[in-house]
């Protein structure tokens, strides 16, 4: 018994060391900001069956991928996420529900002429949704 949960766990280090990530990402909205200088990226992560759909938001500089950025948002269990510029350098994340792993308030790049963008969160009141 010993000896087959040993390769079980060698197998399971085998295929993660191989590459093989059982996650998978899909990009489900992508608008650029009013300045024309980023975009805001919404990200769904799904790792299986075991886990849940995690969401994550990203601002990149205008038609870049998210590899190389950390996200602004991190969530799971979200209900009716939206994002939206309200401004240039101003973009307002809003939702019903959600578990919030990761925020930060601001995003900047000093190649995007070191400007500083302004991020804020808003919970959205159910009752709010169901009127509507």
């Amino acid at each position: 018994m010993h000896i087959f949960k040993f390769l079980i766990l060698l197998l399971s280090i085998n295929l993660n060391c191989c590459g093989l990530n059982p996650c998978t990402e899909e990009d489900v909205f992508r608008q650029t900001s009013p300045d024309n200088l980023v975009d805001v990226i919404v990200i769904n992560r799904n790792c299986g069956a075991t886990t849940s759909i995690s969401n994550s938001v990203y601002i990149v500089p205008k038609g870049e991928l998210t590899d190389k950025y950390r996200p602004v948002f991190v969530a799971d269990h979200v209900v009716n996420l939206k994002v939206k510029w309200l401004k240039s350098k101003f973009l307002v994340i809003s939702y019903a529900e959600a578990r919030i792993f990761e925020f930060t308030n601001f995003w900047n790049s000093r190649y995007i002429e070191n400007f500083m963008y302004e991020v804020r969160i808003k919970e959205i009141q159910i009752d709010t949704i169901l009127r509507k």
